[in-house]
C-alpha cells in the first residue's frame, strides 16, 4: 500500500494497545480509577489493554484478575512474587513483555503510577499515529526529558 495512513480507521483507538507493566505494590485499589483516567485521556477505551504484573502480592493479583474478568483488562500476565524478575532493576522485562503481548499495530506504554493530564488538542492520538506512519519514524516518546532533542519536525522532537 503506498499510503499506509489512508487505510487508518477514523477511530485510532481501534489500532491501539495500552501496554501496562506494574511493579510489586502498585496501589491495586486505584488501578480501576487509573485505567478510567487513561481512557478519558485517550478519548475512549483502546482496542486492547495488556497488563503485566511484576510479582505483586495475592491481594493485588486478585484485583487485577477481577478487572480482567470484568473486561477492563484483556490480557493479564502475573509473575510469582519470588521470581528473579521481581526487581526494580529488572522491571524493564515486564515492560518488554507488555509490548510483546500486544496484538494491535500501535502500542502505548504506560505505568499505573503515571496519571494523564490534558486540556485541548483532542486530535493528538490521530496525529501521532500519522507521524508513526512516516518513513524512518519508529516511536514517539518523552526521552527529551532525559536527553536533549536532536531534531524537530513540527511539534515533534
Amino acid at each position: 500500500m503506498s499510503n499506509p495512513s489512508a487505510a487508518r480507521p477514523n477511530d485510532p483507538l481501534k489500532d491501539l494497545t495500552l501496554a501496562i507493566s506494574g511493579f510489586h505494590k502498585t496501589g491495586a485499589h486505584a488501578i480501576r480509577i487509573v485505567l478510567q483516567d487513561w481512557f478519558e485521556f485517550l478519548g475512549g477505551r483502546p482496542a486492547e489493554i495488556v497488563y503485566v504484573d511484576g510479582g505483586s502480592p495475592l491481594s493485588t493479583t486478585r484485583i487485577l484478575a477481577s478487572l480482567a474478568s470484568e473486561g477492563l483488562i484483556d490480557r493479564l500476565e502475573l509473575l510469582n512474587p519470588a521470581h528473579w524478575e521481581n526487581s526494580f532493576d529488572r522491571c524493564y522485562i515486564q515492560e518488554y513483555r507488555s509490548g510483546l503481548l500486544a496484538s494491535r499495530p500501535y502500542v502505548m506504554f504506560i505505568k499505573p503510577d503515571m496519571l494523564p493530564f490534558r486540556h485541548g488538542h483532542d486530535s493528538w492520538l490521530r496525529e501521532d499515529i500519522l507521524q508513526l506512519d512516516q518513513p524512518r519514524v519508529f516511536s514517539i516518546t518523552n526521552t527529551h526529558l532525559i536527553e536533549p532533542p536532536v531534531s524537530r519536525r513540527g511539534p515533534y522532537l
